[in-house]
């Protein structure tokens, strides 16, 4: 308890402020097919420098000061999230080969728990970061047709899978994980950017008439000015 609610719970924070600030800056350049995740490039990830570093100093601190190996076995729950913590706070940072070693050392320390589905999805956006397609699509493939993976995660897996997926220019592909991904999500916000980004794709891929009838069905969905806008 005292590992989740003290340096855990403050870590935690450190990473959502970190987050916050990355997307309070976004700006989406609507010439081009927008980003699904608003993950930061060089530049930005410097402003929240501090943020993850403290992140990753708690996540520390839980491992060293609560760790509980009994039976050879991890009896303190908390650790593998700390550990998840210091993985995704060096992704933010873009420190992408970091973050695959604390990833894998889930995988292979924790095979058991389901954090194991939580971390190999950050390693294939690790993945994508690092330009790897091909080695992002192993671990993607291995989430998406995995009956056992968590219905919470089924979303940013398909929407992973549609930001890796741009980068390919892929669009047709783009348009079918997107519109797997609306039917899943429960959240407006990103209904809107989903089907947005599906009919940019679309457009793309010559599917005029498809992308024309995804870009009335934003406007419908009410969204923010510049999604209505554009």
């Amino acid at each position: 308890m005292t590992s989740k609610y003290n340096p855990l719970f403050n870590g935690e924070q450190s990473f959502l402020a970190g987050v916050a600030k990355i997307e309070t800056a976004w700006n989406d350049d609507f010439s081009s097919v927008l980003e699904v995740y608003k993950w930061p490039d060089e530049q930005q990830a410097t402003s929240v420098v501090a943020d993850m570093d403290r992140a990753i100093e708690k996540g520390v601190k839980v491992i060293q000061g609560h760790s509980m190996y009994i039976g050879n076995a991890q009896k303190n729950d908390y650790i593998d999230d700390s550990y998840i913590l210091m993985g995704k706070a060096r992704f933010y940072k873009r420190e992408f080969f970091p973050a695959m070693e604390t990833f894998n050392y889930i995988l292979q320390q924790f095979d058991k728990d389901l954090i194991v589905y939580d971390a190999r999805l950050w390693l294939a956006r690790c993945k994508i970061g690092m330009n790897n397609p091909s080695g992002a699509l192993t671990d993607f493939e291995l989430l998406y047709n995995n009956p056992k993976l968590p219905k919470e995660l089924r979303v940013p897996v398909l929407a992973s899978m549609a930001q890796m997926n741009i980068g390919l220019q892929d669009w047709p592909a783009v348009a079918a994980n997107l519109d797997e991904a609306v039917r899943f999500s429960k959240r407006k916000e990103d209904r809107v950017r989903y089907t947005f980004i599906q009919a940019q794709a679309l457009e793309r891929a010559g599917e005029t008439q498809q992308a024309s009838d995804l870009y009335a069905k934003v406007v419908k969905m009410q969204p923010e000015y510049n999604f209505y806008f554009h």
